[in-house]
């Protein structure tokens, strides 16, 4: 007992004697500790945003099937739910000296995610009358590229047949187009030019509830896939009852999202 008491007096001077000592201490250990907490959230920051940087110029997909049809699409999604697709709608104008450009629909919050073409402002459409368009696109069409800018656009099938006309509202803006950008697209799709040099990307984004006014017949598919089972796929898919159009260079694996993760 009077050893503990001895101990408590003890240590009772000492803090008063050194109690500015120990707080400036203190307070080094704790400046130190949340130095070292912000560096490491920075840290993790900036490769969280090299890699949404990446994913926006690959694609978080491991295989891409373009322009097949729905079978395709449903006998993929039954094998693996990190499968998605968009619709091949058609095309569209705005204003007199427009150029065409593709427009397609996401099936689902997935296929978006997959996809992986980020809005920079605002967010995919989700209701009737909202489009998402490419920054340069609609500068093109004479809109300023913001959410909630109203645009009216003629509608094509694939084959380019007019089919309405309609106001949208502008729900986002992805960056997907540049000048200085090979062949113009950011994600370009450059295993393609030799066979297809006429596929368009996406540059306007529809909602489901506004597709049907195209009344699409096919849809481009992109799925995850281990980097041992990518051929085998391929073949799986060549094998299926596809479309006659589709051919094998239609069907590309993304081998620079796997090298870039």
């Amino acid at each position: 007992m009077k050893m503990l008491k001895l101990l408590l007096k003890l240590s009772s001077e000492y803090w008063n004697k050194h109690r500015q000592r120990f707080l400036s201490f203190a307070f080094l250990v704790m400046a130190g500790s949340a130095a070292l907490c912000s560096v490491a959230l920075l840290i993790r920051s900036e490769k969280s945003a090299i890699l949404e940087e990446e994913l926006v110029l690959l694609g978080n997909y491991d295989v891409i099937v373009y322009e097949t049809n729905q079978a395709v699409y449903e006998q993929l999604l039954q094998e693996n739910e990190n499968t998605g697709c968009y619709y091949e709608l058609g095309y569209v104008e705005a204003g007199e000296d427009s150029s065409p450009y593709k427009a397609a629909a996401y099936d689902n919050s997935v296929s978006e995610d997959l996809y992986h073409m980020t809005c920079v402002r605002g967010k995919y459409p989700e209701d009737a009358g909202e489009i998402a368009i490419d920054l340069s696109i609609a500068k093109r069409m004479g809109i300023a590229p913001y959410p909630g800018e109203e645009i009216t656009l003629r509608l094509y099938d694939t084959e380019k047949q007019m089919l309405a006309e309609k106001t949208y509202v502008v729900s986002g803006i992805f960056d997907a187009m540049s000048e200085e950008a090979y062949g113009g697209w950011k994600r370009y799709v450059y295993q393609l030019e030799t066979y297809n040099e006429s596929y368009d990307l996406p540059g306007v984004f529809f909602s489901k509830a506004d597709m049907q006014v195209f009344q699409p017949e096919q849809v481009t598919v992109f799925t995850q896939v281990d980097e041992a089972e990518e051929r085998e796929l391929v073949e799986k898919i060549l094998n299926m009852q596809l479309d006659p159009s589709l051919k094998s260079e239609y069907i590309v694996c993304n081998g620079g999202r796997r090298m870039e993760r």
